[in-house]
């Protein structure tokens, strides 16, 4: 009856008759992120009841329900409450028949409620908090005034379709009419829970003991529940409120979840760096504003545009021919745009990171023939490039003169080229080159300014020891 009611019998025959079993087939063998996510929820689902106990079959099926679905939409893939949903499907249909159920639900009773954005239910609980105060003016007040997001109660309600929440005979009910009749049973039931619990609500005054009371299931009868939401709420106006709302629900969805997205973020690259959320705030800021789609990658273009406004401490440097384009070359790693993470991962190393891994990233960035080797001028500017990631250093020496007197020490010809590895071992890596121009380890970067030498100083016997 299901599959009649809500129209997946349609979904099915636009489909080869063999499209469920060969979509599971053809996968069978690959590993995705939706199986893992399904795997741990395959028994939480309907835990005490027989048919889904580890020895039964209805595990299985579940399992099979959910990855097969994972593949056919995968801009959804696996979400939270599906699994309760197919579960309690796979009580009363076949496996396959539950599938193309599923399918529907997802793709069309409840679009977008399922996939990474969930904007979809993000907008309906918006429009569901617009029906309460209509409704209920009273419980809307209350609530409100004591500071209960309604949404963080009715989120799990329409997620779900207020299975848990019910009891089971209740559930199916909900289950028969949503089918036949769409979203709008899920409001009017969601009132009827409010109107049924309108005492309760309004006789408390603390915002835990209200939101902990909401989320606790209800133990009414279907019949009750029903009656309330068809007699009390079948003429409230949903879809007059829908269509004066949407669009503000909508903007109000996509600018929380941004939000939420940014924060998500921000908080994430601040825990793989060394970088204040100060710091991190500032990069990401950035990034967005030179990419379209917020894609967080940088073309070319972009990256150059990066350069000019955020390498603030290699400005003198970056008039350089040619280093602009290796800087590109290093953050890209040869594709065609760089992500918001590599630049984040790569500053990390160029701004907090120890002296030598520091250098190890300027030297490479320097190799434009990418030989490991570096001429004189390209030691020179390496040697400025990590200078320039240090704030207030005082040098006695200038990194022209630095570099002379090391191929002085070395008997080598200004116009051969020192090999990466012999410059990191016998100079970088000795305290002398710290000493030499006063680098601080724990120094931030530096800022545009020009930090010049303080004195010059007779170094060469110190390169000598």
């Amino acid at each position: 009856m299901w599959t009649l009611l809500s129209g997946a019998v349609n979904f099915y025959y636009l489909h080869p008759s063999d499209y469920y079993t060969k979509i599971l087939s053809d996968n069978a063998s690959i590993s995705s992120t939706a199986k893992a996510d399904i795997e741990k929820d395959i028994h939480r689902s309907f835990p005490t009841h027989p048919f889904f106990a580890k020895s039964s079959a209805g595990p299985n099926q579940l399992r099979n329900v959910l990855i097969a679905y994972s593949w056919h939409n995968e801009s959804v893939g696996y979400c939270q409450s599906m699994n309760i949903l197919t579960a309690l499907l796979l009580l009363y249909l076949p496996e396959e028949c539950a599938f193309w159920v599923l399918s529907i639900i997802c793709e069309t009773l409840m679009p977008q409620y399922y996939n990474n954005t969930m904007i979809g239910s993000l907008v309906d609980v918006n429009l569901f908090a617009n029906l309460l105060e209509e409704a209920i003016p009273e419980v809307w007040q209350h609530l409100s005034r004591h500071n209960v997001p309604v949404s963080a109660v009715t989120m799990p309600w329409l997620l779900t379709v207020y299975i848990g929440y019910v009891p089971i005979q209740a559930a199916l009910r909900i289950m028969d009419s949503f089918l036949c009749e769409g979203l709008d049973v899920l409001f009017r039931v969601g009132l009827a829970l409010f109107k049924l619990r309108q005492e309760q609500i309004l006789e408390l005054s603390d915002q835990h003991q209200l939101i902990v009371m909401l989320k606790e299931p209800i133990d009414v009868p279907a019949d009750i529940i029903m009656k309330i939401a068809l007699e009390d709420f079948g003429s409230v106006p949903i879809e007059k409120i829908r269509s004066n709302k949407h669009n503000q629900h909508k903007s109000t969805a996509i600018r929380a979840l941004e939000e939420d997205t940014r924060t998500t973020k921000i908080f994430s690259l601040e825990q793989r760096s060394k970088f204040t959320k100060t710091e991190v705030t500032e990069l990401y800021n950035l990034v967005q504003s030179l990419t379209y789609n917020d894609s967080f990658e940088l073309s070319k273009a972009g990256f150059d545009t990066f350069l000019d406004q955020y390498f603030l401490f290699w400005k003198e440097q970056l008039s350089t021919p040619e280093l602009g384009a290796q800087i590109w070359e290093y953050f890209s790693k040869g594709k065609a745009v760089t992500s918001l993470d590599d630049i984040v991962d790569i500053l990390n190393v160029l701004l907090k990171g120890s002296l030598t891994s520091r250098w190890d990233i300027c030297s490479e960035i320097c190799d434009f023939n990418r030989q490991g080797k570096l001429s004189y001028e390209q030691l020179t500017l390496a040697i400025d490039l990590v200078l320039g990631l240090y704030s207030n250093h005082v040098a006695v020496v200038t990194s022209d003169d630095f570099v002379t007197m090391l191929y002085e020490k070395l008997a080598v010809s200004t116009s051969q080229s020192l090999p990466i590895e012999v410059v990191t071992t016998e100079i970088i890596k000795k305290p002398l080159f710290s000493e030499l121009f006063g680098l601080d380890p724990k120094s931030p970067r530096r800022t545009a300014e020009s930090t010049k030498p303080a004195h010059r100083a007779n170094i060469g016997s110190a390169l000598k020891m």
